[in-house]
């Protein structure tokens, strides 16, 4: 069973890497629609109800709202209210992630809420398989020691990890998902280097400064 369902906003760079992941996942997820069509950037958070059928899901599971704010969520075949809902963002006044540092552009991003989450939920070999079948490689896991052991991500060596359970054990986070993070949350800081584990020359290499939805920066300096 299914602890949580998925909704999706408005496609941009940032929100086809999150699809993307939920499928290696194997988590249910719907678009949110106005108007009979999948919401843009303009009526994302004025989205129309979503209803779900044909899918599995505990009797406490919650919906998971990305970036958009539907009016409520409700299986069809189970009784009962609405499911509770979860927000992932980080572009509106009292967001998670709104308004964070260039330093914790990671955290704040909503792919990194979507991984924090998903991380905390699955089961630590399902979620490695998970990141195996993103990455389409295996990827070892990493043991950090004392107080950073509980940073749920962190750091390490230049790259981006984020943490697996109680053990301290931790995995890479997919290169391409860091670079969106950070270009979507603070592009200016990233261009002016101020970004923590990326490199300038690194974001107009991989070319995800010219794909990533255009905005003001949304970080603290």
């Amino acid at each position: 069973m299914n602890h949580y369902v998925f909704i999706l906003g408005a496609p941009d760079l940032e929100m086809d890497k999150i699809e993307k992941f939920l499928k290696v996942a194997d988590m249910p997820y719907k678009y949110a629609t106005a108007n009979g069509r999948r919401v843009t950037s303009d009526n994302a958070y004025y989205a129309e109800p979503v209803y779900l059928e044909n899918l599995t899901l505990s009797p406490r599971a919650q919906a998971v709202f990305v970036e958009c704010a539907p009016a409520f969520v409700l299986d069809i075949y189970r009784q009962g209210p609405s499911l509770d809902t979860i927000s992932i963002d980080h572009h509106r006044l009292g967001d998670k992630g709104y308004a964070k540092p260039p330093t914790m552009f990671m955290q704040a991003s909503s792919i990194g809420q979507v991984l924090t989450l998903l991380a905390r939920s699955m089961m630590t070999k399902k979620f490695v398989k998970a990141i195996d079948r993103y990455t389409k490689k295996d990827n070892p896991l990493a043991k950090v020691m004392g107080k950073y052991s509980i940073r749920q991500m962190e750091l390490l060596m230049g790259d981006w990890y984020v943490r697996l359970n109680s053990k301290g054990q931790y995995i890479e986070i997919p290169r391409d998902i860091v670079l969106v993070a950070a270009a979507d949350h603070c592009l200016a800081a990233v261009k002016a280097g101020r970004c923590l584990g990326i490199e300038r020359h690194e974001l107009k290499a991989s070319k995800t400064a010219k794909s990533v939805h255009a905005e003001p920066c949304i970080c603290t300096a």
